[in-house]
Parts: C-alpha cells; sequence; structure tokens
C-alpha cells in the first residue's frame, strides 16, 4: 500500500462535466456457445472498438478457445447492435477444413479500419495468427489461419497507413527454438491479404530483449510507425520508431522507474494526434500515467499522473487515444482500494481527458464512465496469475468517434445478460 517512488511532473485535475450513455451489452446469440467450450462465458474478454468514415462501430473481442473473436456492428452511433459472427472462427475453419468445425482463432485479438473501407481482424490460434479483411462492413471475411509469416506469435497487434498497407506486429516467443524472445513487424502492401515484408524490431540479441509489448500506431501525416514495449526489466518502458515504412528501427528507453518497481500493469499504450504529438501511457500498480513527445519519439516528458480522486485511488491498465494536438482521453481501471490485489476492491471504469497535454502542467477533466463493473484483484501478469484474480483479462481499447466522442467497450462480469 506504500506509494511508489517515481518521479511524476505536475498536473491539475478538475471533475469532468461531461457524460456517458448507459451501458449496452453486447452478447452472441446461445447457439454460437453450443458448438464448443470457451473459456469465457460471462462476458467476451480484450474489447476493441473501432468506427469507419461512414459512422459504423464495430466491436471485436475474444470469446474463448476453442471459439472465435466475436464482432458486433452498429449503424444509429452505438444504440443498437446487431451481432456479426465470429470470422475467425466456424467461417475460417469451414475454409480452411477445420476440425469438426472448431474455431481457428479465440486467442489475443485486434481490429483495425483501413482508408478505403476494409476491417482488418488478427487472432492469436496455436502459436500463429489467423489473419481476416472485409470490406464489406463485416458481411464477410476473407481470413488466412496461417496468416502470419512469423512462428511463435504472443500478443499481436495491427495498425493501417492509407488504402493498402497495414502493420502486424508480434512478440515471437522464441520458446521452440531455443532463440531469444523479439518484436517482429511485418507489412502487407495488399490490403492485409499477404504479410510479405518482415523485419526484427528489438534484435535482442544486439540490445534490447522486449518484455510484454503495448500496440502499434502509424501517423498518417508522414507515416512513421511506432510500438510500446516493456524492455528486459519489467521498470523500463521502450517505444520503437520507423521512419522507412518499417524496413529498419530505432529503439528508444522513455522511462525507467528508480525503484525497480514494475509498470507492467498491463501493455504500454500509444497514441498519436492530428499534429503529430505522441501519447503513451503505462501504469505502476497505482498510477496511471501519460507521457508525451512532440519530435517523433526522440524526447519525452517526465510521466504525469492521470488518475485522482478517492474512488481512483489505485489505476492500472490504462489505454489513450488523441485527437487535435494537445488533447486526448485515458481510460483506466479505478478503484478506492490501496491495492490492485485486494480481493474486495470494487473497480469501475475511469476516463480523464486533457485538452492541453502539451503544456508544462496539463490539466484532466476525470469521471467515472461506468459504475462497478468488477470486485476483486485485477492481475495482470497473464497465465501466472492466481485462479480469480484475472477476470478481466489484459485490456479495453477505447476509440474517438467522427463527431470526438469517446467510445469504450469493456469487459463487465457483474452485470451478466439473465436469458445467456
Amino acid at each position: 500500500g506504500s506509494e511508489p517512488a517515481i518521479n511524476v511532473g505536475k498536473a491539475a485535475y478538475r471533475l469532468g462535466n461531461f457524460s456517458f450513455t448507459s451501458q449496452v451489452l453486447a452478447r452472441p446469440p446461445q447457439a454460437v456457445n453450443s458448438t464448443g467450450t470457451p473459456l469465457f462465458f460471462e462476458q467476451d474478454a480484450e474489447p476493441r472498438v473501432v468506427h469507419d468514415a461512414v459512422g459504423n462501430i464495430y466491436v471485436a473481442a475474444i470469446q474463448g478457445i476453442p471459439a472465435g473473436t466475436d464482432v458486433w456492428k452498429s449503424m444509429d452511433g452505438g444504440n443498437t447492435f446487431t451481432y456479426e459472427g465470429e470470422p475467425d472462427g466456424a467461417q475460417a475453419a469451414a475454409a480452411t477444413g477445420g476440425i469438426d468445425g472448431v474455431g481457428v482463432g479465440g486467442g489475443d485479438e485486434d481490429v483495425v479500419f483501413g482508408s478505403t473501407g476494409n476491417l482488418y481482424l488478427t487472432s492469436l490460434w496455436l502459436g500463429n495468427a489467423t489473419n481476416c479483411v472485409s470490406s464489406d462492413g463485416a458481411a464477410t471475411f476473407l481470413c488466412d489461419a496461417w496468416g502470419s509469416p512469423i512462428p511463435e506469435d504472443d500478443r499481436q497487434w495491427l495498425a493501417s497507413d492509407g488504402p493498402n498497407v497495414v502493420y502486424f506486429t508480434t512478440k515471437q516467443l522464441g520458446t521452440l527454438d531455443n532463440a531469444t524472445p523479439s518484436i517482429y513487424a511485418a507489412k502487407s502492401i495488399d490490403g492485409g491479404k499477404t504479410y510479405p515484408l518482415v523485419t526484427e524490431v528489438t534484435k535482442p540479441i544486439l540490445g534490447v530483449q522486449p518484455g510484454d509489448q503495448g500496440n502499434i500506431i502509424v501517423d498518417p501525416n508522414n507515416h512513421n510507425v511506432y510500438t510500446a514495449f516493456l524492455g528486459p526489466y519489467p521498470y523500463q518502458v521502450y517505444v520503437a520508431v520507423s521512419t522507412d515504412g518499417g524496413q529498419t528501427w530505432m529503439l528508444k528507453l522513455v522511462y525507467q522507474e528508480p525503484s525497480g518497481r514494475s509498470l507492467g500493469h498491463v501493455f504500454p499504450a500509444l497514441a498519436v494526434d492530428r499534429g503529430s504529438n505522441l501519447y503513451l501511457v503505462f501504469s505502476d500498480g497505482t498510477r496511471a500515467l501519460l507521457t508525451v513527445s512532440r519530435d517523433g519519439g526522440a524526447s519525452w516528458t517526465t510521466p504525469v499522473q492521470a488518475n485522482s480522486g478517492a474512488n481512483a485511488k489505485t489505476a492500472v491498465e490504462p489505454w489513450v487515444v488523441a485527437g487535435d494536438a494537445g488533447k486526448a482521453n485515458i481510460f483506466y481501471y479505478g478503484t478506492s482500494s490501496a491495492s490492485f490485489m485486494d480481493s474486495n476492491a470494487h473497480w469501475q471504469i475511469f476516463m480523464a481527458q486533457t485538452q492541453n497535454a502539451l503544456r508544462n502542467v496539463p490539466v484532466f477533466y476525470i469521471k467515472p464512465a461506468t459504475g462497478v463493473m468488477h470486485i476483486g484483484a485485477i492481475c495482470s501478469n497473464g497465465t501466472a496469475c492466481a485462479n480469480g484474480t484475472r477476470n478481466l483479462l489484459e485490456y479495453f481499447f477505447p476509440d474517438t468517434y467522427l463527431d470526438g466522442n469517446a467510445l469504450a467497450a469493456y469487459p463487465d462480469d457483474l452485470h451478466v445478460d439473465p436469458s445467456t
């Protein structure tokens, strides 16, 4: 319960005057669960929300293994959602000769939109990635069950750049060939159908061996590519930068916690605003922290704390999205408990919004986005977590809608649809 020694910059805090809509519960039809035995019944896990150029909203989340990634679509601004099935489940299994209809997905997933309306989805399956693309608004998907050019994948991410370029990045575990874990990036130039261009991002034999890897982003202004990851020690956060379309990468140690306290709660997350400023968030187990770069990742500000108030004394698993220059929304799990491992901790999702993140003393407007949606510990050590402490898994990923409003899809293990 003692405060960590992390050196933080100054920030001011205000109560946010924004409001959030009521929770919309997204669940697949019960029939989907009848063909297999997914790991997760109470809620789909690690949800990701994105929108297309005409305002349709898409949510993807892990249903479990063997199963697939559930996809929902809203055509009315998020008021209602229709279930679009599992593109990496039965559809992909049928296309690739799957055994007994068992899906070839349902592990770590990510979904992004391209500028021409293609929806790209990836999910983990047996140490490889099933990569899917839809050009008709999730009505149909073209899936490749062995879509990753990199063996032994773990926690893959996607980012699009223009009409045809898609980046796929993953941490290669190296457990089967006695190799050292490394982060690789693969590039598609045919709209996500194939990923033939592969580069090693971290080159651990020569330098940095990575820990957990966060998301990958592309700055549409200059086409620079960025990904964030923990270093060989969990108290280090790095950003990798490519200025030549993913051919070569430069590594930058963004922050190192002097006390040695872990920053792995959970993945470090990146966003870029319309002015090409970068935002990186991570947690030390108590604070949700934000650091900013104005020069393409070459230098970073001293981290500032984005959580405040009695109900968000402890904050973990922050994620960030950005808009105009200096404007960013940070979401995180917050509780009044002093420890994220408190078995009686009552968690809510909070949003901290700043419209002057580039100033020396940014102001955060903070408000809960939900009521209590989880009671208990939140462990982010993956399969090493004790039973009952990993209910929410590792993340929820927000978005910024066309009108500037925030979108957040999140897991909830307290409010379960009684009909399923």
